[in-house]
């Protein structure tokens, strides 16, 4: 969910790489840590697409007696953001993903996202800001059991409200560090879910930049 928000404004032909890596949990979910690997490029003065791709896994609870619940994934998205230098305090982000549990359950997502912020002496950024993501099915996989007993079943359609808040830091030259909190709020059958996270990253921009 790592929103790479940038002190940095890259000219049209920059290219920036981030890596991040974060973990938290939430109510009726174990602990998970995971990290991921980013690739944009500034592709028009206010706009730059991008792609992700990375991976976490659970820390399930010894005594748990769920039966069949994945312990790891893996996940790719392409994304978008749109960010008008004469409204540097607006930012608009789009993407399109999906990805895979180690138990065969596989996923598509779609979502998107706008966060508010202000750069100080082109130094700091803190922002905040909210989205929204789609989860469908594309293949469910084995089914599960929950540790209350209940019947098998099987992921559904799900969508997820995101609020977020975080800073930019740009510590020399084109390199950045950053940091979100972000907590989410799942909907879908037959029971929610609230997860809280933190993410930390860090940020180089290759080319001229603004």
């Amino acid at each position: 969910m790592h929103q790479s928000e940038s002190v940095v404004r890259g000219a049209v032909g920059a290219a920036s790489l981030t890596a991040a890596g974060g973990g938290g949990g939430g109510v009726f979910l174990d602990p998970f840590a995971g990290g991921l690997g980013v690739v944009d490029v500034q592709v028009a003065d206010a706009f730059r697409v991008g792609v992700s791709g990375g991976g976490g896994t659970s820390f399930p609870d010894e005594r748990a007696t769920a039966k069949g619940l994945p312990r790891r994934l893996y996940s790719g998205r392409l994304f978008g953001q749109w960010r008008p230098r004469h409204a540097d305090w607006l930012s608009v982000g789009f993407g399109l993903g999906g990805g895979a549990f180690d138990t065969g359950y596989v996923w598509g997502t779609g979502d998107v996202g706008v966060t508010f912020g202000y750069t100080f002496l082109r130094i700091v950024r803190p922002y905040a800001g909210a989205a929204f993501a789609l989860s469908q099915p594309l293949r469910p996989g084995p089914g599960m059991r929950g540790s209350d007993g209940d019947a098998f079943r099987t992921p559904s359609t799900t969508l997820y409200g995101d609020l977020l808040a975080g800073v930019a830091v740009r510590v020399v030259g084109a390199f950045e560090v950053a940091g979100e909190f972000h907590c989410d709020l799942g909907w879908s059958q037959p029971q929610n879910v609230l997860a809280y996270l933190g993410t930390l990253a860090v940020r180089y921009t290759f080319g001229p930049i603004r």
